[in-house]
């Protein structure tokens, strides 16, 4: 089945069409030993099921697809090909998706290290994840009133918990969906932009090049310099070099 295609298993038209909303979520950073965990979402307000699917058909000849499996360079393409400039992100905020007709819209939310440190990486992504689906729900709902029939995908084996009406969690799920792929890519993007910021107050980590990630270099710095405020202090390799 085609990423466009699975997308669109989930239209419904319903007595209200306008009302219904379809979304997908996923993060990015869970590995790292420094910096927040991300997550994007992105969701659709498809009146008409021919629009959305002429709308999808567009992300999918862009090449969308999980963001690990694109290099950095085709990433950029595809969101400057949907004009979007990861560099103006702010978390916390949502902003419109001029795909097509559709009406849709994104947003990024961050977790810190030291609430990731408190609450562990698990319940942050899913913190994050939930963030992001309310922000880009409320931006995309606008002054008008009265529940919206959100249906929300999430990558990986956990439901974040939005109270959408219909929320999934598929499996390898920015392979399959459309949506949560330009998620990914979204969350990718920005968060390595952040750690790149990052690196010109901590150079001596190489941010810049590893996103906080525990490559080689990486560790023998934090061997070197021990860890700094955005090291995550209960991962393993920053916790046995934190001084009591």
């Amino acid at each position: 089945m085609k990423p466009q295609d699975f997308d669109l298993t989930y239209w419904r038209a319903g007595n209200l069409p306008a009302r219904f909303v379809f979304g997908g979520t996923d993060e990015v950073g869970r590995g790292p030993l420094a910096g927040p965990v991300v997550a994007a979402a992105v969701l659709w307000a498809p009146g008409a099921k021919a629009s959305w699917q002429k709308d999808l058909t567009i992300l999918q000849d862009l090449g969308i697809t999980d963001s690990k499996k694109l290099s950095a360079l085709k990433r950029k393409k595809i969101l400057a090909a949907l004009k979007l400039d990861f560099t103006a992100w702010q978390s916390g905020q949502a902003y419109p998706l001029a795909i097509g007709a559709t009406p849709a819209a994104f947003a990024v939310a961050e977790v810190d290290a030291a609430t990731i440190d408190q609450i562990n990486i698990l319940q942050a992504s899913l913190q994050a994840m939930r963030w992001a689906v309310q922000t880009a729900l409320d931006f995309l709902a606008g002054p008008e009133k009265g529940p919206w029939d959100l249906t929300l995908l999430a990558d990986g084996k956990f439901r974040p918990g939005s109270g959408a009406a219909q929320e999934e969690a598929i499996i390898k799920g920015d392979q399959k969906s459309l949506t949560i792929a330009l998620a990914s890519i979204i969350a990718k993007e920005y968060r390595d932009h952040f750690m790149q910021k990052l690196d010109a107050q901590f150079p001596q980590y190489g941010w810049a090049k590893n996103a906080g990630y525990p490559t080689a270099d990486h560790r023998q710095a934090l061997q070197t310099y021990g860890p700094c405020c955005w090291h995550r202090k209960s991962f393993h390799g920053v916790r046995e070099l934190v001084v009591p």
